[in-house]
């Protein structure tokens, strides 16, 4: 049951913290350059080096060589500042053969490191009441913990949006026995924060008690002084991912 949840791409997050910076939390949409950011994608490895899918956009790692085998192709928050790249055409062999590999623009993040976690601010008690609703199937808790612009994405179907999202859970088959989390992780970032892990639900459908386990990525902003989830991207996994 990969039904989770989330918001508009590309949200800009307030810092609001002493001085710090202004974050930009990039999910697609458009990349902005030459400041910190956070990229809300799936990790993957490419010939150049371990990069981050979000939306539409490829983020090269800056000094990563590669994703871990338990952090490949899933989701991942990473930390940096994004820069533009332009790599040259490959080399013209004698005989008119051209090498293989990338060129033109390329947009690397750099350092490329994992965001502070951070336990307060109500961020994971936000996530278990998601939780909550999804295996009550309240979609009146559900309304009022999901932002209207929601973007649900999985990797390989199409994004899906708030009213998709409430359609899919009430005419999911089966009867949900118990929605939980684990490994759970937040990241603050002012009036906008993340929860990161692995969200584990139990159905029984037919007699039969079936477990479905995804790693996920919540996007929360603060609305009327409590957190709603935005943007979310939810990847199936068979086994637990360390890191």
């Amino acid at each position: 049951m990969t039904n989770k949840l989330t918001a508009v791409a590309g949200v800009l997050a307030s810092a609001c913290a002493g001085t710090r910076e202004t974050v930009a939390i990039v999910t697609g949409g458009e990349l902005p350059a030459a400041r910190p950011v956070w990229v809300i994608g799936v990790a993957g490895n490419a010939k150049l080096g371990a990069v981050v899918t979000a939306g539409e956009h490829v983020v090269y790692c800056e000094g990563r060589a590669a994703w871990p085998p338990e952090q490949d192709g899933k989701p991942v928050v990473i930390a940096g500042t994004l820069t533009t790249r332009t790599l040259p055409p490959p080399p013209v062999g004698p005989h008119r053969e051209r090498s293989a590999g990338a060129e033109g623009a390329m947009s690397t993040l750099s350092p490329c490191a994992f965001p502070p976690e951070h336990d307060g601010g109500g961020l994971i008690e936000a996530e278990r009441a998601l939780f909550a609703a999804l295996a009550r199937r309240d979609r009146a808790a559900l309304e009022r913990l999901v932002a209207p612009e929601l973007v649900l994405r999985i990797p390989g179907q199409p994004d899906a949006d708030r009213a998709a999202l409430l359609q899919g859970i009430a005419a999911a088959p089966g009867d949900i026995l118990e929605v939980t989390g684990e490994q759970l992780r937040a990241h603050d970032a002012g009036d906008t924060g993340i929860v990161e892990g692995i969200q584990l639900a139990w159905v029984r459908i037919d007699g039969k008690v079936l477990e479905d386990r995804g790693a996920f990525v919540d996007v929360f902003a603060k609305r009327d002084g409590a957190w709603r989830v935005t943007f979310a991207l939810n990847v199936p996994v068979s086994e637990l991912p360390a890191r």
